[in-house]
C-alpha cells in the first residue's frame, strides 16, 4: 500500500509506477488476492480500483482489448504504444479479474 499511495498513484493515474509495462493485472491481482487473505476490504478496493482502471487503459476506441505495446509501453503523461504487444498479454492482464475479482468489476 506504500507504493499505491507514494509517488505514483493520483486521481488520473491511480497505478503503483510511472509506467504500465508487462504483466500490469498481476499488482491488482496481488492486492485482491491479498486482502481476501487478510481480511483488509482497503486491499481488495484499491486491487479493483487499479484494475477497473488498466482494464479501461487497455480497451481499444472498439471495445476490444490492446495491452500496452512493448515498444514504448505507456509512461505517464505520454503516448501508449500501441503495437508491438507480446503474446502473453491477454493471459496474463486477464488473469486478475476472473479469478480474483467479485462478480460487480
Amino acid at each position: 500500500m506504500e507504493l499505491y499511495g507514494g509517488r505514483a498513484a493520483q486521481a488520473d493515474w491511480p497505478w503503483f509506477e510511472e509506467e504500465l509495462t508487462y504483466d500490469n493485472a498481476k499488482l491488482a491481482h496481488a492486492l485482491i488476492l491479498s486482502g481476501q487473505d487478510m481480511g483488509q476490504p482497503l486491499l481488495i478496493e484499491r486491487g479493483l480500483q487499479t484494475l477497473r482502471w488498466l482494464a479501461e487503459v487497455q480497451t481499444s476506441e472498439n471495445g476490444h482489448f490492446r495491452p500496452i505495446g512493448s515498444n514504448g509501453f505507456f509512461r505517464r503523461g505520454g503516448t501508449r504504444a500501441h503495437f508491438d504487444q507480446q503474446a502473453d498479454r491477454g493471459a496474463s492482464d486477464g488473469v486478475g479479474l476472473p479469478r480474483s475479482a467479485p462478480r460487480d468489476v
